[in-house]
């Protein structure tokens, strides 16, 4: 969605341009046709919203998390304290950060070798397909308690007879703690650590976002 400033911004060129047209007509200067002012991207993000995308990449291990916490991590800190402090605009610290995101995406984490998985245990590729049919509106998502009062903690929803906990920071979930198959079988956040990763962590940015907005919605 584009910001209320990117919106401002784009006024206020606009309307430098012509004032400066009509005086420049005055004077007799030769008109220089302007160039029309640089689309405003639909979605623009801020430095913060680069930091949580670096985030899910080290969670899907396209960026090597040992590489970041001694390489990145700090670097990233620096920034955010700049613009906390207003040394630097938020255009420049989240071209800052985009620049951090692209550079640790050149350290992906080693390849894991993965076991078969267990008879007993719910796969990763299982509960992410559960969650996309929820995004998508096959199926609903019922909450134990209104998703807004889970805050810093777990919460419990179900969705189409798979019983699943995850963690709530203050938007939307971070991770799925665990799931229950309507047959049994059960998956854990330690039990996915140790294979692909976390359900939510895998999907893409676009449906995290959208499952995100769903819970939060879910009455």
């Amino acid at each position: 969605m584009m910001r209320r400033r990117d919106l401002l911004r784009g006024v206020s060129m606009t309307a430098l341009t012509a004032v400066w047209s009509r005086v420049a007509r005055a004077a007799g200067i030769a008109r220089v046709p302007a160039k029309p002012p640089a689309p405003i991207p639909p979605r623009y993000f801020t430095a913060g919203d680069h930091i949580d995308r670096m985030w899910r990449d080290v969670y899907r291990r396209k960026i090597d998390s040992g590489h970041f916490m001694r390489t990145v991590f700090n670097s990233y800190l620096k920034e955010l304290r700049k613009l906390n402090r207003g040394e630097v605009d938020e255009v420049s610290a989240a071209a800052r950060m985009l620049a951090l995101h692209s550079e640790a995406l050149r350290y992906p984490a080693p390849p894991r070798e993965i076991s078969p998985l267990p008879a007993d245990q719910v796969g990763v590729a299982e509960v992410m397909a559960l969650l996309r049919r929820a995004i998508a509106g096959e199926v609903r998502i019922v909450v134990a308690q209104p998703w807004s009062d889970v805050c810093h903690t777990h919460g419990d929803f179900s969705i189409d007879g798979w019983r699943l906990t995850g963690f709530r920071r203050n938007y939307g979930i971070k991770y799925i703690e665990s799931a229950t198959s309507p047959d049994g079988r059960r998956g854990s956040h330690d039990s996915w650590s140790a294979r692909e990763g976390n359900p939510v962590a895998l999907l893409t940015d676009d449906e995290q976002d959208a499952l995100d907005d769903l819970l939060e919605k879910v009455p």
